[in-house]
């Protein structure tokens, strides 16, 4: 999985248009404790309900906790990601590439 996170570095970097900042697919992260109250399970309920609206993006989850398995059942779908718990090093290397979060 390590190895995948500088892949996907990697793959976002270069999904980008340099020359006017449009971009075909928008990146957002969530990181850190998956539990109650984080409005996780509102966030999973809304790319379950806006599939059209929202296949330009692609949503990545990097943590664990109480609300893991709902995030690891989203990510079935085609444009959720369950990255698991990363090292503050492996979040310096994905996050800067996500265009929100």
């Amino acid at each position: 999985m390590r190895e995948s996170i500088i892949q996907l570095s990697r793959a976002i970097t270069s999904n980008e248009n340099k020359g006017d900042k449009k971009y075909d697919r928008m990146s957002v992260i969530y990181q850190g404790i998956f539990s109650q109250g984080r409005g996780i399970e509102r966030l999973i309920a809304a790319i379950q309900k806006e599939k059209l609206e929202l296949q330009n993006y692609d949503f990545y989850f990097a943590g664990s906790g109480e609300l893991r398995e709902l995030v690891e059942r989203a990510s079935e779908l085609p444009n959720v990601f369950y990255l698991g718990w990363l090292s503050s090093k492996e979040l310096k290397v994905a996050t800067p590439s996500m265009h929100i979060g």
